[in-house]
């Protein structure tokens, strides 16, 4: 059995104690936050084209082909870097879905006169 030694210390000693203790918590915690929200930043067509080391536009023939899946498909193509490290690995995207090469233009309403 593990003998216990009760200490008397002051509210003051208390309240350093506390704030001490609190204070490495939380820098451990942002620390590892923002190692977090740096890799899931997504990257743009430019930054992912020249993470795979392709032309923007053999990245564009990739996503349509199915062998890359966008974060968004839309006016600006996301890539995520689990993503782009999947491919270079040679594995398919999770789904087979192609995008349609009409989502990835920006659509414009003609005026009618």
């Amino acid at each position: 059995m593990e003998s216990i030694t009760i200490v008397q210390i002051t509210p003051l000693e208390l309240a350093t104690l506390l704030e001490n203790t609190v204070s490495k918590v939380l820098t451990v915690f942002q620390e590892n936050s923002k190692d977090q929200i740096v890799s899931q930043k997504p990257y743009r067509l430019n930054e992912a084209s020249n993470f795979i080391g392709v032309a923007e536009t053999t990245l564009y023939s990739l996503v349509h082909q199915g062998k890359i899946k966008p974060l968004k498909p839309g006016k600006h193509l996301l890539f995520t870097k689990e993503c782009l490290e999947a491919y270079l690995r040679g594995e398919r995207p999770e789904t087979n879905e192609k995008v349609d090469p009409s989502e990835l233009l920006i659509k414009r309403k003609r005026a009618t006169i």
